[in-house]
């Protein structure tokens, strides 16, 4: 029973009789487990176990050690059974070699299995199953032939970590091939390993680093006479030429590959070298020639790879796409993606999915758009392929942006941002996260949500040393607190910070804005020195940029803080400067406000004739403007002169216009200050009869 669970939930005879060791007769001991139901025969000598918890119970009940010898015999017995086949049952013998720690055989199985599942676009499996091959490998003995298949083995992880867009692990894959190659004098494998490491560099946009790692691969497959190596190169060199927007150069390496290749007889990297040149062509606007290398390329791969003839009318494709011939590109990704279809060239089919849906999205058509997104999900999801889910998610949420169902793009954003963080893509996480957040925004219920989202963008840009994007976020966290009502010391600390990085960025005018926002906050908390401080501050930015009409503005508030302190005297010498900057300037509505400042001041100080002349000025620009809801608090304030001057009716006209106001405008704070001035009006009428 034990030796049976080793093989697993089905077992057959031809495994089972080789192992069993038993003094009572097989077929009795089988016989009376399928009498106590244990047991069910399939069909001709193979058996099952009828609970998959009885096979996995029992199992549990053998010892390590001899559970690893029954793995061992059942492996040999399957190379045995199942020579010249072995292939079609390479899942199994790698998992008893595994078990049997078996390491040779974990290792030489392994990279079979790995190589399956990658064939099946299953990067996931094949990266897991390598991790165990690697685990293996460093069990054996220390030689020069391990060290070498190890390096052989982590080329294939770096390549399938570039596919998944799992940088880091790609980063960290190549260093550790670079601490092998410091012990081994393999200069092949040292220029394969530079060619990785510049092609990653490229994508990362470290191009100073990538032009180094690739400038030596290149030189050494030169001083070892590799030709097919040197035109690898001179592609990897061209990719960095065109990243870095220097096409001319990126076309000479180019065609120096194609001259290599050419002379070597290779039809298929000629095929590749064309179609790179095409894209070449393309940045250079050349588009016609761009079209004449890619059907050249498509005439050599006429009967050939599959997937270079798939990689040709993708890019045919995107020149109609880029030239706005929609409908001619959508013919020619539907061509690209037959060989996918055909071949199950998954991720491939992937890309051209999203390129299809892109494509209907440019022609408005949402409903095939959303179709074809979703499709791409379905597909990343179904082969395990982080980076297709993460553009698919992101894809269906726009068109539901585009279609104002901010509420269901929702949750495609949150779950690409969870991929984009496994994925180690802190750029492209920033970027959702910014998206979320102005989703948050438009809701403002709960404005933390907001606040929360935007704290991740500022975290994720802290990482990624990306100031503006730091200082945007901090932004919105500012602006979200205060929507929502939060405490001021959260806003103020939030503002400092972007005080800082406004002035680590020397955006001046930024600096004066969050400046003049700390102040106004403070001022709201009543904190009139730490306001002053803040206004006297912006309006020495503002002076440095020569910005006269902010000057002017932070004259005004600086005068509206003065008043608030009592400095009366202080406060009416900056509105003294601030109106003549104003005039000077012709910014009529800082000059309307300046005099309502003015107005307030001489009503402070029981200068009424003096205020009221100051309100009717702020009152005649307000018109001009068509600043209703202004006219409005002017003549409410003038209606408050005319009560203290107990000018009754003069009063009652003036806060009826402004009622008007308010009620068509709706401000229920004017509203609300025209009952009480009415109130005191019916007073001072009820006074003056007695």
């Amino acid at each position: 029973m034990g030796t049976a669970s080793v093989i697993g939930r089905s077992f057959s005879l031809t495994f089972l009789e080789p192992l069993y060791k038993g003094r009572t007769n097989l077929q009795d001991v089988l016989a009376s487990l399928i009498a106590i139901d244990m047991i069910s025969p399939l069909e001709e000598a193979t058996y099952w176990f009828k609970h998959v918890l009885t096979q996995q119970v029992t199992y549990e009940t053998l010892l390590l050690k001899r559970r690893r010898m029954l793995h061992r015999l059942v492996a040999q017995t399957m190379e045995r059974v199942f020579e010249g086949r072995v292939t079609e049952h390479i899942q199994t013998l790698y998992h008893h070699v595994r078990v049997a720690e078996e390491w040779e055989k974990v290792v030489f199985y392994g990279q079979a299995v790995a190589d399956k599942a990658q064939r099946l676009s299953q990067f996931q499996e094949a990266v897991a199953v390598l991790d165990d091959v690697t685990a293996a490998l460093r069990r054996l003995p220390l030689d020069r032939s391990r060290e070498q298949a190890l390096l052989d083995i982590l080329l294939v992880k770096e390549r399938l970590y570039d596919t998944l867009g799992a940088r880091e692990r790609q980063e960290a894959v190549i260093e550790e091939m670079f601490s092998i190659l410091l012990q081994e004098e393999d200069v092949s494998r040292l220029a394969a390993v530079q060619l990785r490491q510049g092609d990653l560099l490229t994508q990362l946009g470290k191009y100073f680093e990538a032009e180094e790692a690739l400038e030596s691969s290149l030189s050494l497959r030169r001083q070892m006479g590799d030709e097919p190596g040197e035109s690898n190169a001179l592609r990897s060199l061209s990719f960095l030429r065109w990243h870095q927007g220097r096409s001319r150069e990126a076309l000479a390496c180019n065609e120096r590959a194609l001259v290599i290749d050419q002379k070597c007889g290779d039809s298929k990297s000629v095929a590749h070298d064309l179609t790179n040149l095409a894209a070449v062509l393309q940045s250079l606007d050349d588009t016609e020639g761009a079209l004449a290398k890619l059907t050249e390329a498509l005439t050599l791969e006429a009967a050939g790879d599959p997937f270079h003839r798939m990689t040709i009318f993708y890019n045919i494709a995107n020149i109609h796409s880029k030239l706005s011939q929609y409908e001619k590109a959508l013919t020619y990704y539907e061509e690209a993606l037959r060989p996918c279809l055909e071949h199950r060239l998954y991720i491939n089919q992937i890309l051209v999915l999203g390129c299809i849906a892109s494509m209907y999205q440019k022609q408005e058509k949402l409903d095939e758009s959303l179709q074809y997104y979703q499709q791409v999900v379905d597909l990343s999801k179904r082969i395990t392929y982080p980076q297709g889910s993460v553009n698919g998610l992101r894809g269906v949420a726009d068109i539901l942006l585009l279609r104002h169902q901010a509420n269901d793009a929702l949750p495609y954003l949150l779950e690409s941002i969870a991929i984009l963080e496994d994925l180690g893509d802190m750029a492209n996480e920033a970027i959702s996260w910014e998206i979320v957040a102005s989703i948050y925004e438009r809701h403002k219920d709960p404005w933390t949500d907001a606040v929360n989202a935007w704290d991740q963008v500022r975290k994720l840009a802290q990482r990624l040393h990306d100031l503006p994007r730091q200082l945007n976020a901090v932004e919105g966290m500012v602006r979200n607190i205060r929507v929502g009502g939060g405490d001021h010391a959260g806003a103020l600390s939030h503002l400092q910070e972007a005080y800082r990085l406004a002035t680590k960025l020397k955006q001046r005018e930024d600096v004066g804005r969050f400046l003049n926002s700390m102040a106004i906050i403070e001022w709201e908390h009543q904190q009139y020195d730490n306001a002053l401080h803040h206004y006297e501050e912006a309006l020495a930015v503002y002076r440095d940029l020569g910005d006269d009409a902010k000057v002017g503005f932070m004259l005004n508030s600086i005068a509206v803080t003065l008043r608030s302190m009592n400095r009366f005297d202080e406060a009416i010498s900056a509105l003294d400067r601030a109106l003549a900057m104003h005039q000077k300037t012709h910014e009529r509505l800082y000059e309307g406000q300046a005099l309502a400042v003015m107005g307030h001041l001489h009503a402070d100080r029981d200068q009424l004739t003096e205020a009221m002349d100051a309100y009717r000025q702020s009152l005649t620009i307000r018109r001009e403007l068509g600043d209703a809801v202004g006219q409005g608090w002017m003549t409410y304030y003038m209606a408050c002169i005319s009560v203290r001057q107990k000018h009754i009716q003069e009063g009652r006209s003036f806060v009826s216009q402004a009622h008007e106001i308010a009620s068509t405008h709706d401000d229920q704070e004017l509203g609300q200050a025209c009952h009480r001035v009415e109130d005191e009006i019916a007073v001072l009428e009820l006074t003056s009869f007695s």
